[in-house]
């Protein structure tokens, strides 16, 4: 933290000699070195933070910020670099953030395309042992998790609304349609491999 000069890199709060490293440095050691202590004073200081910049970047108040604050947390753990400033750390963790949102929405937005690829392909062929197939598919899915992919896939909700139209929450809707779709994947593998 600054000193009364505005010193950024000066010693911590109750440090006995003028040299000591800073706090920041001390945090990312500690982080880099394994100490849950060092991690869980980063968390504290930043999960908010991330949290709601996470949700600026998506422009809503969605599930898929809590996924991003997660993978910009992983990435931290990995790969903190020696800072010492609080302003180094700052754009840093800026940086990592930045960088899961991007990774993450490409992931959501791959994730997105398959589920409409797997429950347009079918259609899109028009053979009627096709349609067939994707009909017993289905059948083969608890009724509910067919409703969330109607929901999701078909009606394009989001995981939110999807949620409240079925009495669950966003995250089980996220789960219940990626198991669902992953189902409908091995089968359709199974069918043409």
């Amino acid at each position: 933290m600054p000193d009364a000069t505005g010193n950024a890199d000066s010693a911590p709060p109750g440090s006995d000699t003028p040299n000591a490293p800073p706090a920041v440095l001390l945090l990312c050691k500690g982080v880099r070195a394994g100490d849950r202590e060092a991690f869980t004073t980063l968390y504290n200081l930043w999960y908010e933070r991330w949290l709601r910049d996470a949700r600026a970047i998506l422009q809503r108040n969605d599930p898929l910020a809590y996924d991003i604050v997660q993978d910009a947390f992983v990435r931290v753990i990995k790969s903190l670099p020696e800072l010492r400033s609080e302003a180094a750390l700052a754009a840093w963790m800026a940086r990592v953030l930045r960088s899961s949102a991007v990774d993450v929405l490409r992931k959501e937005s791959r994730g997105r395309a398959r589920e409409i690829a797997l429950t347009s392909a079918p259609h899109a062929l028009g053979a009627p042992n096709e349609n067939a197939w994707i009909t017993a598919a289905l059948a083969s899915l608890e009724q509910d998790d067919v409703l969330l992919l109607r929901t999701r896939v078909v009606e394009e909700l989001t995981l939110e609304q999807s949620g409240r139209a079925s009495g669950v929450s966003a995250d089980a809707v996220h789960g219940r349609v990626r198991r669902a779709l992953a189902t409908l994947r091995d089968a359709w593998r199974g069918k043409h491999d």
